[in-house]
């Protein structure tokens, strides 16, 4: 399922106008602004009764843009705020539930933190995005 899940965000990502590289791994070396590096978190299992459970696959996607603009707010406004709605937007375009391996699937996007680090040139601004794939599993 790990394989699948990492595919089809990967997908998803990929079709962000906004973005210009999408990485499914953590890197060091970043190029390319604004980009997304998403990775996967953590794996839960609900146990509902006998015959069916709910596993959970989160993931932390972080969005990094840099700006020459050093005045944070309008950096915010003008830069970071745009991407992060753009991928929120591409996930509820894209990923409409549906079926994973004969499994019905439910997707929940939520915000996570976000921040700024100053540069010589400007601002590196970053925000993580959280996204939680439920689906359930009939034993």
């Amino acid at each position: 399922m790990w394989s699948t899940l990492i595919t089809n965000i990967k997908t998803v990502l990929d079709n962000v106008s906004e973005l210009s590289r999408v990485y499914d791994y953590n890197i060091s070396k970043i190029g390319g602004f604004p980009c997304a590096i998403y990775q996967p978190l953590a794996f839960e299992n609900t146990f509902m009764t006998n015959n069916e459970n709910f596993k959970e696959y989160n993931f932390r996607i972080t969005i990094i843009a840099e700006t020459k603009v050093k005045n944070k707010r309008q950096a915010l406004i003008d830069v970071l705020a745009p991407t992060v709605d753009a991928v929120i937007a591409q996930f509820d375009q894209d990923w409409d539930g549906g079926q994973i391996d004969g499994h019905r699937i439910w997707y929940r996007i939520s915000g996570g933190d976000w921040g700024f680090d100053e540069i010589s040139q400007g601002e590196i601004l970053f925000a993580d995005i959280n996204l939680a794939i439920k689906f359930a599993d009939d034993n």
